[in-house]
């Protein structure tokens, strides 16, 4: 990491520890590139210790059909949210290494940036805690059953087929 970047980190940490500072730091962050402010605003997230229940894994990552629900939701954390592999098994309940392979192999499969776009109904990471359901089950069973959503609606959303949806809610409901 350069100089520049740690003095600019180091200065948006100070800014925001008081809310007074806000036009200041909308100046700040008008000199920055999309890229700048995500990077700065990342670390300083990953740093303040994210509440679990604070982050929501946006429905628009899963545009990318080439990955699979598991996939998505790692890099998303590694590389959009900031967190460890420590951190994001932690999350998962899965080992350090599964996270790393699973990343890895995410990165090989797809090298290009997940889409991320805020929706009303992106869901929060603790709802893949659940071991009972798979990740697809429990993202499905969340949008169904918490947003009362139609199986034609979340195939819009995360786009997988419409059949698929239908036996992953069934399957998870058979449990």
């Amino acid at each position: 990491m350069s100089s520049k970047n740690s003095v600019e980190e180091y200065l948006v940490e100070e800014l925001l520890k008081d809310s007074s500072n806000i036009e200041l730091v909308s100046n700040f962050l008008q000199k920055l590139t999309k890229d700048e402010v995500i990077k700065l605003f990342t670390g300083y997230l990953a740093k303040e210790n994210i509440k679990l229940e604070e982050i929501k894994i946006p429905l628009s990552i899963f545009k990318t059909k080439k990955l699979s629900s598991f996939e998505l939701i790692v890099r998303f954390l590694k590389e959009d949210i900031g967190l460890s592999n420590i951190k994001i098994a932690k999350i998962v309940k899965r080992s350090p290494q599964s996270v790393w392979n699973t990343y890895n192999n995410a990165r090989r499969k797809c090298s290009t940036k997940l889409e991320i776009k805020a929706s009303q109904y992106d869901f929060p990471v603790e709802i893949i805690k659940n071991k009972k359901y798979s990740i697809l089950e429990s993202i499905v069973v969340y949008l169904k059953d918490h947003h009362h959503l139609r199986f034609s609606e979340i195939q819009k959303l995360i786009y997988r087929d419409q059949r698929t949806i239908w036996t992953v809610y069934n399957r998870a409901k058979k449990k």
